[in-house]
């Protein structure tokens, strides 16, 4: 298969931003404007300054985002190009603090790994995906304020399954389907980037609802698909059903 435009389209069209391909976005944040950058700045005064120099590096993931637009529009090889071109222009190793790198690293794997997807290969897709994961849980061992972003493990894990709907490995699909689902209602971590110290989804919530000043109703907004139990459930499935429910697949059930 050599694209899957269309299963983009219908997995990703209503929102007009798949989560794979976002630059500056995780789970955390439902409403626009409100990401995870922003509740990293009310971590407190080291994670504001760790937002403050990551910015100064977001300008040299544009092109991958302008790719990502390409990718959703067919044009497949233009738009890999752009994205492949990004690695150039990223810090390199000393230039900039390792987490800020790593972090860096995580969004453009990630990028990558939705062209991969885009051109069916899915080996390098599963690579791109385990090493975004990999870059992820680094930067937040290195910087503890990071673990915001741990909310990606589980998205990044839904992006494994759908690699696996599409090469037809239904009983690997569906592992990564149920290790997701256990990471958003709590009964696995979503990572542990030191030994001893696992995130779950309540190490997040709880850190939310103990911020002082407390949540503004805007940032409420923001991050009522994860403090709300049902609405954390209710977007796991909706994903999960935007996956299986495509024009030609037949899934296997387990």
């Amino acid at each position: 298969m050599n694209t899957i435009a269309s299963v983009h389209n219908e997995e990703h069209g209503k929102a007009g931003r798949p989560p794979n391909s976002q630059l500056l976005y995780c789970p955390l944040a439902s409403a626009p404007g409100l990401d995870w950058l922003h509740f990293t700045e009310r971590t407190g005064t080291p994670g504001a300054e760790w937002v403050a120099e990551f910015n100064q590096y977001t300008p040299a993931l544009v092109p991958a985002q302008l790719g990502v637009n390409l990718l959703r529009s067919g044009h497949i090889d233009r738009g890999g190009e752009l994205i492949l071109e990004v690695r150039s222009n990223l810090p390199k190793a000393g230039e900039t603090t390792p987490s800020v790198r790593l972090a860096l690293s995580r969004f453009l794997l990630a990028i990558e790994a939705y062209y991969f997807y885009c051109k069916g290969e899915w080996e390098s897709a599963v690579d791109s995906l385990n090493h975004a994961r990999t870059s992820l849980i680094q930067a937040i061992a290195k910087e503890h304020f990071l673990f915001l972003l741990a909310m990606d493990c589980a998205e990044l894990t839904l992006h494994r399954a759908r690699v696996c709907r599409n090469q037809r490995c239904w009983s690997e699909m569906w592992r990564h389907v149920s290790i997701a689902e256990q990471m958003i209602t709590g009964a696995v971590p979503l990572c542990e980037p030191l030994p001893g110290a696992p995130i779950y989804c309540s190490t997040i919530c709880d850190f939310l609802m103990g911020l002082e000043p407390p949540l503004s109703a805007e940032e409420q907004v923001s991050v009522r698909g994860l403090i709300n139990n049902d609405e954390r459930r209710r977007h796991f499935d909706d994903f999960v059903r935007a996956m299986y429910r495509q024009p030609g697949f037949v899934i296997e059930y387990y």
